[in-house]
């Protein structure tokens, strides 16, 4: 699998930083039809890459044979990275400091060199072989909504977990802030606003995906989504608010970013169809009641909150898949695993 470490290049000196714009600026200039100076190597990726030339700026593309990292002791920066250059023969070391630590036996990819605002930043692409795990002694089983973006549930003791209701606040605050703003005909404010919100969103995902996977790796869990299909498309069933507030919540983003977090440790991560989970009682099958948003409610006498009934009912669905997904599921007496092979095949008949 393969990983992206974005790398900020930290302390450069005035020759180093005259010979990066130049190389950055030069390559502007190629792709533009001009004559310029260039490392070869560079110039033949920028016409490899850029064949369709849309975007104002091109980043710098390095090919992965002319890319070196070292780890060396010094106060600037632990990592150092070698960068072909057309100024300085052999290439220019440049101190780096990444948002996680580079893995340095994993291969080197093609990568490429950014400049936002004045600063650069190396986008390293690592690749890396993962044996995943094909044995597992419990089920996470995880259903992606509007009033919690996830909710967890353990299949081995029940334990559940909602998470990011944070994420709703923050979709709510710009989304007003917005509307306000437009109504005052405030465009400049609105431009000013920025990406704050989707960098807000993005880090609260994060650490959702994250403590997700660990706890799947804490219990050696196999992980299942259910993922939402064609919600754009449903009309009349929904009211306007709930249905705005379920588009707005970044479910594909998040179930990306709990994929790729768990390939890296080597967990197996399974998509299943979540429809009408969260209108069938988990217990007895039939067909329930959602008083609220929050609650459910059955004939049977069952009450749970909605988002966690949901997702036992994605997990019991996953039963009916097993063999074809190739995993392997031992869990000795599990608390949500009672009479659920007559349940797991009504659900994937659904």
């Amino acid at each position: 699998m393969r990983s992206v470490v974005q790398c900020g290049i930290v302390a450069l000196t005035n020759i180093k930083q005259d010979a990066l714009d130049t190389e950055y600026d030069n390559l502007q200039k190629v792709l533009k039809g001009e004559d310029a100076p260039l490392y070869s190597a560079n110039k033949q990726q920028a016409f490899r890459f850029y064949k369709r030339k849309k975007l104002r700026e091109y980043p710098l593309s390095i090919r992965n044979d002319l890319l070196k990292i070292e780890i060396r002791d010094t106060k600037i920066a632990e990592f150092w990275v070698r960068l072909p250059v057309k100024k300085i023969r052999g290439g220019m070391w440049v101190a780096v400091k990444p948002h996680k630590p580079i893995d340095l036996g994993a291969r080197v990819c093609e990568s490429k060199i950014i400049r936002r605002k004045g600063k650069y930043q190396l986008h390293l692409v690592l690749e890396k072989e993962v044996v995943f795990k094909k044995s597992y002694s419990n089920i996470l089983a995880i259903d992606l909504g509007s009033r919690n973006v996830a909710t967890s549930v353990a299949f081995s003791d029940g334990h559940t977990t909602f998470y990011g209701r944070d994420v709703r606040k923050i979709r709510g605050h710009f989304f007003h802030l917005r509307r306000k703003l437009g109504e005052k005909k405030a465009l400049k404010t609105i431009k000013k606003i920025g990406r704050t919100e989707q960098r807000k969103v993005n880090d609260c995902l994060h650490k959702i995906s994250r403590n997700i996977v660990d706890y799947a790796k804490k219990t050696d869990s196999l992980i299942v989504l259910g993922i939402l299909q064609n919600v754009r498309k449903r009309k009349g069933q929904w009211r306007k608010k709930s249905t705005r507030k379920v588009n707005s919540m970044p479910s594909f983003k998040l179930s990306n970013m709990i994929r790729y977090k768990a390939e890296q440790e080597g967990l197996l991560v399974v998509e299943t169809y979540e429809g009408f989970t969260s209108r069938i009682c988990n217990r007895c099958i039939r067909e329930g009641n959602r008083r609220t948003q929050g609650l459910f409610e059955c004939s049977c006498g069952y009450s749970d909150n909605a988002d966690r009934n949901g997702a036992i009912n994605i997990g019991k669905r996953l039963l009916g898949n097993l063999s074809s997904i190739g995993a392997y599921v031992d869990m000795p007496e599990p608390k949500l695993w009672q009479s659920m092979t007559l349940e797991a095949t009504y659900f994937n008949r659904c």
